[in-house]
């Protein structure tokens, strides 16, 4: 039995083949589906899926399959495997109309100093400091001491950088850095953002919903996932939603150390 009207957690292990991925989704199920069936459910919660296979090729998550359950799934990969990932998630599921796939694309506006460094690269219990984090470091702090209030202003960082007069060994890894980040941002905003009154959300995490955010993808290494899925779930206990919700991570053991 589970009581999903209480705060839990759980473990799931087991060898391959031992129901751990079946397990998982009759948690969900719980947490999201209100019926009689599955017991009494006085608000469904939000969920939200954590899924990296570094075997990306034909692999998705099996916790989409709950879309064949009337469960309305959203699945965010990233953009240099969107097609791909698309056509294989439609190719998995018996009720392609309740999923969805779309691009993890984080919005300027949801960045902040605290993710910059870490988008950056930059660990203090990192031994191998990029040379270009220096300069990273005092522009993240000036903007700190000088927009009190503002919040993180994205293009006024790479402004800031741009001025910092880099050299040619500083530039190269930060200029890769910055390309693998572009790749997962809404930069440059196109004309119809900028029309827009409010900001594109990276979450819309709504009751009886499921978001899988799948960033299997041979270009993208586990550093990069660990720090993008902790960045997705600081923007999620950030705006956390009002039913509550459900997060879990699949096969953590294979990108956490």
């Amino acid at each position: 039995m589970l009581n999903v009207h209480a705060p839990n957690s759980a473990f799931i292990c087991g060898s391959q083949g031992s129901g751990k991925s079946y397990t998982l989704n009759c948690f969900l199920e719980n947490c999201l589906l209100a019926g009689a069936c599955t017991g009494r459910l006085r608000q469904p919660l939000a969920g939200l899926v954590f899924h990296y296979d570094i075997d990306s090729s034909g692999t998705v998550a099996e916790t989409a399959s709950l879309c064949s359950r009337g469960i309305r799934v959203i699945v965010l990969v990233s953009n240099s495997n969107f097609e791909a990932a698309q056509r294989n998630y439609r190719a998995a599921t018996d009720n392609p109309e309740n999923l969805t796939v779309e691009r993890f694309l984080l919005p300027p506006s949801e960045l902040s100093i605290d993710r910059m460094h870490k988008l950056m690269a930059f660990s203090e219990r990192s031994d191998a400091v990029p040379l270009y984090m220096e300069v990273i470091q005092r522009i993240l702090r000036q903007m700190a001491v000088t927009g009190q209030g503002r919040g993180f202003n994205y293009g006024e960082f790479l402004q800031l950088l741009d001025q910092a007069g880099l050299s040619t060994e500083q530039q190269r890894p930060m200029r890769l850095r910055l390309d693998l980040l572009h790749s997962f941002m809404r930069w440059p905003p196109s004309k119809m953002d900028l029309k827009r009154k409010t900001a594109r959300k990276l979450l819309d995490l709504q009751p009886g919903t499921l978001t899988v955010v799948d960033l299997s993808d041979p270009f993208v290494d586990t550093a990069t996932v660990c720090t993008l899925f902790d960045i997705c779930l600081s923007v999620a206990k950030e705006k956390r939603p009002e039913c509550g919700m459900v997060v879990a991570l699949v096969e953590a053991h294979k990108y956490i150390d």
